[in-house]
């Protein structure tokens, strides 16, 4: 009985395994828990409540505060799809929130450059709608910088066709589903206007590559941008392919030195910025971008615009209680 309860055990712990592995969006994390278990001879899938509070101190001090509460939504995500308890204790959540007022001063992040929006319309008005590879580049920018995806939900596939809406007037509706297994992201939704200017219309840019695109390839539930030659047929494509694309297109236009930080990041955070600036509210912006925290978003907009945006206010409020 006891050989048999072993060898049950050991299948059901390859079993987790093999499941972990099929899991790739979750492959570097599952790695760093492995990498924080080892020493201790912890199972990483088999944590308890004090060994979630020492996985925690080790990714702070090997990576960042700032991606902890993302590293451990996809550590949660990785029990579910193993079938396992998570021990998401209300302790362990006051232990994270003791390390970010540690660490957070002295854990800064390496923000991107945020692309204003006149390098936005430099670089989409440049393309020609009728090359595949523009067309590609079009619907990507636009993703990117106006319905703020983050890179690597384009690279996983997540923008499909049964997510975007083409308007009669011209326009187009977009949905985008939350990474990472959050469900508490909810679904954000984008809204893009009709334009007179078929390159800051999204509708032309989605029309376009799907004109360009071999059948096969084009259906609702297929990912939107996905290679077309025959090596990486129908997958979609990485950010590398996207990013190098646009660092040549930038030099060709403004033959300039690349800015310093730009990335594939650049595009989102200028958007975020360009959407504050407008106007929009902290807490809209927060669900569009699809951040759980309200201070993770409030990071991400450029420091530079929003201490104009306190300067404006400021110089309003001093006028308004000057003596008269």
């Amino acid at each position: 009985m006891k050989l048999a309860g072993d060898i049950k055990a050991l299948a059901d712990q390859i079993e987790g395994l093999g499941l972990t592995a099929n899991s790739k969006p979750y492959q570097s994390h599952f790695k760093t828990l492995q990498m924080a278990c080892a020493p201790l001879g912890l199972d990483p899938l088999q944590l308890k409540e004090r060994d979630q509070n020492y996985v925690s101190l080790f990714f702070v001090l090997s990576r960042s505060v700032h991606s902890l509460d993302g590293f451990w939504s996809a550590i949660k995500s990785i029990y579910k799809i193993n079938k396992r308890s998570f021990p998401d204790s209300k302790s362990h959540k006051a232990f994270k929130k003791t390390l970010r007022k540690i660490f957070l001063a002295a854990d800064t992040v390496k923000r991107a450059w945020a692309m204003p929006p006149e390098i936005f319309k430099a670089l989409i008005m440049s393309l020609d709608m009728s090359v595949w590879e523009d067309a590609v580049l079009g619907v990507w920018l636009y993703a990117v910088f106006v319905f703020m995806l983050r890179p690597e939900d384009i690279h996983r596939g997540r923008l499909r066709g049964l997510d975007i809406s083409l308007c009669s007037d011209g326009g187009a509706d977009i949905r985008v589903y939350p990474g990472k297994g959050a469900a508490h992201h909810g679904v954000a939704s984008f809204s893009s206007p009709p334009n007179s200017c078929p390159q800051l219309s999204f509708s032309s840019w989605f029309k376009a590559l799907r004109s360009l695109t071999p059948k096969g390839l084009v259906s609702h539930k297929l990912p939107v941008l996905v290679h077309i030659s025959n090596r990486f047929r129908g997958q979609p494509i990485s950010t590398r392919w996207f990013v190098s694309r646009i660092r040549s297109r930038y030099l060709s236009i403004f033959n300039s030195p690349i800015p310093a930080g730009f990335s594939a990041y650049s595009l989102r955070r200028g958007g975020a910025t360009a959407y504050y600036n407008a106007g929009l509210k902290d807490i809209h912006l927060q669900h569009l971008l699809r951040h759980k925290s309200l201070e993770t978003t409030q990071v991400y907009i450029n420091s530079s615009d929003q201490q104009s945006v306190r300067r404006f206010i400021s110089t309003h409020l001093l006028d308004v209680v000057s003596p008269s």
